[in-house]
């Protein structure tokens, strides 16, 4: 009988060895959802990423207070973002990412790109400079892909004292005004003193 796969072997630590087997109907094949949710993972952190800059560390934000989203809505354990939401009715994403870097002051135009440079064929629909939490703020909605398949995604990028802030909704691009009123409600809970 015919193999119809091969196996490759990830060597991660000493005695941690990973098997990945690909056919046409295993592993390596994620369904949408699970690229969608990885893919919005990889976006909203590819800017978030602990930097060290000489001997001091870029830190997450701990004042700030908010409501978690209501259902359909599940916490979503993640060490990529302070905090996460997934609908279990659609798979989009609700989160938190912050940074409050010690050796420099984030801009939110580096913010506005951080949120769009991550995505293929990138639009920005709407851009709006607004007030939030007593501090000016963009408020973006951008559409894009990801290995072909079609997303749309709304940030609330905001700075103050300090530490840069983003909120942000994902999903793909024909569910996601479904649910853009209850990223409406949470941003409407979200404090920063």
């Amino acid at each position: 009988m015919k193999k119809n796969y091969f196996a490759t072997k990830l060597k991660l630590k000493k005695n941690i060895t990973w098997n990945f087997k690909k056919s046409k109907n295993c592993l390596f094949f994620f369904n949408l959802t699970n690229k969608l949710f990885l893919f919005i993972f990889i976006i909203q952190n590819a800017s978030c990423v602990t930097v060290k800059v000489g001997n001091e560390k870029s830190i997450k934000a701990s004042d700030f207070t908010y409501n978690e989203p209501k259902n359909p809505y599940l916490k979503n354990e993640s060490s990529t973002v302070d905090n996460s939401w997934i609908s279990k009715k659609n798979k989009n994403i609700i989160g938190i990412s912050t940074d409050c870097p010690q050796n420099h002051s984030p801009t939110l135009e580096s913010l506005t790109q951080d949120a769009i440079n991550n995505i293929e064929n990138a639009k920005i629909i709407d851009q709006k400079n607004i007030v939030y939490n007593a501090r000016p703020a963009i408020d973006l909605i951008t559409e894009g892909q990801i290995e072909g398949v079609d997303l749309k995604q709304r940030h609330l990028l905001l700075i103050k004292n300090g530490c840069s802030y983003k909120l942000f909704y994902s999903g793909l691009r024909n569910n996601f005004d479904d649910e853009i009123h209850i990223f409406d409600n949470f941003l409407t809970g979200f404090i920063v003193p």
